[in-house]
């Protein structure tokens, strides 16, 4: 049976530190931060996602809020065990099964709680058959943890394994940021850093590159031969286009009918990724007979090749 929570532990509050990793990507590590409160009326629980930068153009680094409320008091989250009580001995035993095989994703995940008024860092690795195998053996303390992740999984929605496997470039409807500014002041100074040892990326340090804002990359009418339209659809910008870094001039002979509709669009010039956007966005604009129209797709941000 599990310890029962006693003294010294502070069953207050407790944070975790998730860092997932995958063998498929960009991005292929992902770093989330739980904050978790007591409440009148169970456990309110934070989860600041971290998510390095992919492309400093298309998929910068990002940092998104969730929060929910447990309607299990901390104790109850915790699952009647006390994690002051853990031993270091099996921590470090039930992490060494990484050594005896091989690991393609998985995540590291620790676990901050007061312990007589010091803290205590608890730290566990979950492989990638604890998640997916129907016996993965998974260890005690380590099937723990899992269990706690799983109860504000649950209370703060989707996570990182619910994302998409590639980054792809998203300029509406940004994640909502933080505004505690004490939840702040302790990304930013790098007081939660310690959650991610050994991680490739510091959390610090992505929360200050996501303040960054990137450039974006625009379309507009170079020119309208002989005369200006009299309603132009201005194209999007390609995701993919904007993915392999494809920007340039897009030129097209129209054929305008009687009530200044584009009925077809006889040549188009330009870089091919750009043509389908730019042919929808004219057969819907309107335009005086006899027009020639030149679009300038640029993506105002470029990543410096790799010497």
């Amino acid at each position: 049976m599990p310890a029962q929570i006693e003294a010294p532990l502070d069953s207050s509050q407790f944070i975790v530190g998730r860092h997932t990793f995958f063998d498929f990507g960009p991005p292929t590590d992902y770093y989330e931060i739980f904050v978790v409160k007591q409440a009148d009326d169970g456990s309110k629980v934070q989860k600041i996602t971290l998510t390095p930068e992919v492309n400093k153009c298309y998929a910068p680094a990002k940092v998104e809020l969730a929060e929910g409320i447990s309607k299990s008091p901390v104790v109850e989250l915790l699952g009647g065990l006390d994690p002051c009580r853990i031993s270091e001995k099996e921590l470090k035993k039930e992490r060494g099964r990484k050594k005896q095989e091989q690991v393609y994703s998985g995540a590291h995940v620790t676990l901050q709680v007061q312990c007589g008024g010091k803290s205590r860092i608890i730290r566990t690795d979950v492989l990638e058959k604890d998640w997916f195998l129907a016996n993965p053996h998974t260890p005690r303390d380590t099937s723990w943890t899992m269990q706690v992740l799983r109860k504000l999984d649950e209370a703060t929605g989707p996570g990182v394994m619910d994302k998409p496997f590639f980054a792809m470039p998203q300029d509406n409807n940004p994640a909502p940021g933080l505004t505690d500014p004490l939840l702040i002041d302790s990304l930013e100074s790098g007081k939660l850093d310690a959650l991610f040892p050994d991680a490739p990326d510091k959390a610090s340090d992505v929360y200050k590159a996501s303040l960054v804002t990137p450039l974006k990359p625009t379309v507009q009418l170079v020119s309208s031969v002989p005369v200006q339209p009299t309603d132009l659809k201005i194209p999007m910008f390609p995701p993919l286009a904007r993915i392999v870094s494809v920007e340039g001039l897009i030129s097209s002979f129209l054929t305008i009918d009687s009530e200044g509709n584009v009925s077809s669009v006889d040549q188009i010039d330009g870089p091919k990724l750009l043509q389908g956007v730019a042919k929808d966005a004219l057969l819907q604009s309107k335009f005086p007979p006899g027009i020639k129209i030149t679009f300038n797709f640029q993506l105002n941000c470029h990543v410096s090749p790799k010497p």
